[in-house]
């Protein structure tokens, strides 16, 4: 059961075997943010977890397209594209700053500083999105 209380289970990219809630569960904690919380405040915790997700996550590329999910975060003046986009966008600044960098190493060492990048972020993921 979804509460105010709840924390967001986060898709595994790649990865079908996994818990993560899908456009219904953020739906319901988002209402339940509201009864708890105010509207204001509800907004905030809820964005912020949502930019937690990856580019990847299933939530990230299709909850924009849940109809009972845009119908509702239209209704209270949130549109779904715009924080879905503000969070692809933010990803792909990301990408594009770390891809520049990685020119500038050449194509080897690159490779390793990449492959050592992503082996830091999946292992530290939670305290770096926290």
């Amino acid at each position: 059961m979804i509460s105010a209380d709840s924390t967001p289970v986060y898709d595994t990219p790649f990865w079908p075997f996994d818990a993560a809630w899908d456009c219904s569960d953020w739906l319901e904690w988002r209402k339940e943010l509201v009864r708890a919380h105010g509207r204001p405040a509800a907004n905030k915790k809820f964005l912020k977890a949502w930019k937690k997700q990856s580019f990847w996550s299933w939530n990230v590329s299709f909850c924009k397209y849940d109809s009972e999910f845009a119908d509702y975060f239209q209704s209270v003046g949130l549109e779904p594209e715009n924080f879905v986009a503000e969070t692809v966008n933010n990803l792909k600044d990301a990408a594009v700053n770390t891809s520049g960098t990685l020119a500038k190493l050449g194509t080897f060492k690159g490779i390793l500083v990449l492959l050592f990048a992503v082996f830091l972020v999946i292992w530290y993921k939670d305290e770096i999105f926290s």
